[in-house]
Parts: structure tokens; C-alpha cells; sequence
């Protein structure tokens, strides 16, 4: 009976703080993911635990507290990786959030080392033509972008586009931008 109460607490403290998140009232989404997070610890169970982290990681990332963000993301991938093994959907999802933090930070080597295991998981769980490999593939191009690395950027972007024009359709608002940014490193490259 406890567990159960323990879980509806849970949800109420995680479920104020999606709300506040959205709001843009982030550190009242901290104080309930973190209320939420305390109880997801006591009851041990991995996805409250996990999906907690994560809002948490997102709040800290939008406050651009990076160092906490990182923090928080890597509890979660360990957590992910020891409870539901290294190849594991949720495993892609926590390594995708550390590589949007690893990149924010300018830490490239971590974030494209992160970017590349998201995208071999994925690829084996969801497949390469699902929405979501194309929009890690995309974060990896804005990495190679920073990089200077263009051609590199425009490999991903391609990728990218392919996959979602078949998925999404050729005419959707998500891939023009892609677009653009496709054009933008071919013409850093001097391949426009």
C-alpha cells in the first residue's frame, strides 16, 4: 500500500513539475522533479528514476547550469546502462541528451563519442529511417559544424534529409532548416 502512495506522490511532484517546466517557472520544475526525484530513489524503481533524471537534466540545461546538467544526464546513462544494458533504446535517448550538453560545453570529442553510440543503438532499435536517428544525426552535423568540419556536417545533413522527407514528407517545416544548414556547410566548403 505504501508503494502505491509512494507512486502517486511520484506523479503528483512529476507531473507539477512538467508543469512549471512549461510555464518557464524553472526552479519551482526543480524543487518538484527534485521532490520527485527523492521518491523515485525510495521506491528504486529505474524508469521513474531515469525519467526524473532527465527532467531534471532538461531544467538544468535550459538555466544553463551545463556542469549540473552533465551531471544529472551522466547518473542516468549509468543508471540506464547498468539496469538495462549498453544497447538499450533509453541508453541512446541519455547518451543524445549528454552529447546536446557535451556540445553546449565545447567538449566535441565527448559529445561526438556520445552522438556515435546514440546513433549505433539507435540503429539497431529503431532503425536508421526513423525521425529520431535523423534528428541525432542532425545534432551530430551542428557538432562537425562547430568543428569546421563541413564535410562531415554535410554527410549527416544529408542523411538527415533523406530520412525525413521519406518519413515526414519533402514539403514539412522540420526540414528546411536542415536544408539551410546543408547549404551553409557546402558553401563553408567551398563545394556550393
Amino acid at each position: 500500500m505504501l508503494k502505491v502512495i509512494d507512486r502517486m506522490r511520484w506523479q503528483r511532484d512529476y507531473d507539477r513539475g512538467l508543469k512549471a517546466f512549461h510555464r518557464r517557472e524553472f526552479p519551482d520544475a526543480v524543487k518538484h522533479w527534485g521532490s520527485a526525484l527523492r521518491i523515485a530513489e525510495e521506491l528504486g524503481e529505474v524508469n521513474r528514476l531515469t525519467r526524473t533524471l532527465n527532467e531534471l537534466g532538461a531544467v538544468h540545461q535550459v538555466q544553463e547550469e551545463y556542469d549540473n546538467a552533465q551531471r544529472v544526464h551522466e547518473r542516468a546513462l549509468a543508471i540506464r546502462e547498468e539496469w538495462l544494458g549498453p544497447g538499450h533504446y533509453d541508453v541512446a535517448q541519455s547518451l543524445s541528451n549528454l552529447g546536446l550538453i557535451y556540445s553546449t560545453q565545447s567538449k566535441h570529442t565527448e559529445a561526438e563519442v556520445a552522438y556515435k553510440r546514440a546513433l549505433a543503438i539507435l540503429e539497431k532499435t529503431i532503425g536508421p529511417e526513423h525521425p529520431e536517428f535523423a534528428f541525432t544525426l542532425l545534432n551530430l552535423a551542428l557538432l562537425y559544424k562547430a568543428q569546421e568540419n563541413y564535410s562531415a556536417a554535410e554527410v549527416c545533413c544529408g542523411r538527415a534529409i533523406v530520412t525525413l522527407e521519406k518519413q515526414l514528407g519533402p514539403d514539412h517545416p522540420q526540414i528546411a532548416p536542415i536544408r539551410s544548414l546543408r547549404e551553409e556547410v557546402l558553401r563553408k566548403s567551398g563545394r556550393s
